[in-house]
């Protein structure tokens, strides 16, 4: 028979298990944005790839429980697109 403290027990590591594949998730969101932007100064076009799958790893990632970096992973990834639009379009 299980008592309280092992069903807390429990639910606290899945608790702590899906916000650490959120974070992972959020943080792979941000190296992409990172890479888009860096591909649009590089070769001046947007990489709408890397964007779209960054924004995709943050919304999984703020679902999973980090809201912190999902909430950053979509903010940067659709930053990222609208500077390499702007590059595109010789803005820069």
């Amino acid at each position: 028979m299980m008592d309280a403290r092992s069903t807390d027990k429990e639910s606290n590591i899945r608790r702590n298990a899906r916000r650490g594949a959120g974070r992972m998730l959020g943080v792979a969101g941000c190296v992409l944005a990172a890479v888009g932007a860096a591909t649009a100064f590089s070769i001046g076009g947007v990489s709408i790839a890397s964007g779209v799958l960054g924004v995709s790893l943050g919304v999984a990632g703020y679902l999973l429980g980090s809201r912190g970096w999902g909430g950053a992973a979509i903010m940067l990834c659709i930053a990222a697109l609208f500077v390499g639009l702007s590059a595109s379009q010789n803005l820069f």
